[in-house]
């Protein structure tokens, strides 16, 4: 057996209480480089292939559109745009890159078809896209306006038929199509940021007309072009004289919003 030495150890390594310590190998400077070139090599590629996933999908083709009426629907591909509801235009969509189709579409109106086709990254201008008012509809007067009285610290807007028409009341128009009903949004702000809001649903009014009720989107017809033969300003007007104007007066009682000529929505319903 050999002795141990002066610090502990035996000449064979081990000291008195067990074996001796593991030495770490030294790296040699070029082992170190390759190791920091491999790890700089797959994070380079993981990045780029992230880079790519994430530009894919921001990237496309910007259009701008603006039309007449101002208010409408808007299709990319089939897909509703904005979940279906009426976006107010000049607006400003993007669209995969390629070949897609563009409907354009506003509740009692005839629709307009646009195909767009190009590279990520590219702009278009749709500028003045006007959709003509179908020839065999029926239309209707409308208004909503404030009642007498109404508190003046209190300023309440409205969405007329998810998007169809909006603003600070009163609004009006004279392109309701007589046999929708349409659902109204109310909604209350005093100076001190209170709010409150209401939800009813016009009646439809009985007339004759093909149009559909509710709020659904009407079939429509592709119209590549617009026409003298289809103005905007076609269809029927009623007159007070073949049926009433629509009218919804909106008053303000026990921090409550209420209307006339319009039924109350359960929120929890609908």
């Amino acid at each position: 057996m050999s002795k141990p030495s002066a610090h502990g150890k035996s000449s064979h390594g081990r000291t008195r209480n067990g074996p001796a310590p593991i030495r770490r190998r030294r790296s040699s400077p070029l082992r170190f480089v390759l190791t920091c070139a491999t790890i700089a090599v797959w994070t380079s590629v993981f990045g780029i292939a992230g880079w790519k996933i994430r530009l894919s999908a921001v990237a496309g083709i910007n259009v701008q559109l603006s039309t007449m009426p101002v208010q409408v629907r808007i299709q990319i591909n089939s897909e509703p745009h904005a979940g279906g509801a009426h976006v107010t235009t000049p607006v400003t969509i993007k669209v995969p890159p390629g070949r897609s189709r563009l409907r354009i579409m506003r509740d009692g109106y005839t629709s307009q078809v646009v195909n767009v086709s190009g590279s990520a990254g590219e702009s278009y201008t749709i500028d003045s896209l006007v959709l003509g008012r179908k020839p065999e509809s029926v239309y209707r007067l409308w208004r909503v306006e404030l009642a007498s009285g109404f508190p003046a610290a209190i300023e309440v807007g409205a969405d007329f038929g998810n998007g169809f028409a909006t603003g600070v009341l009163p609004i009006e128009g004279d392109d309701l199509e007589a046999t929708r009903s349409p659902v109204l949004v109310l909604s209350a702000k005093n100076s001190n940021g209170l709010t409150t809001q209401h939800r009813c649903r016009i009646p439809a009014a009985a007339t004759r007309g093909n149009a559909g009720s509710g709020d659904d989107v009407p079939e429509a017809t592709d119209v590549p072009t617009p026409s003298d033969d289809l103005s905007p300003m076609q269809g029927t007007i009623l007159t007070p004289a073949a049926m009433e104007p629509l009218l919804v007066v909106v008053s303000f009682r026990n921090g409550r919003l209420r209307a006339t000529n319009c039924a109350p929505i359960d929120s929890r319903r609908e």
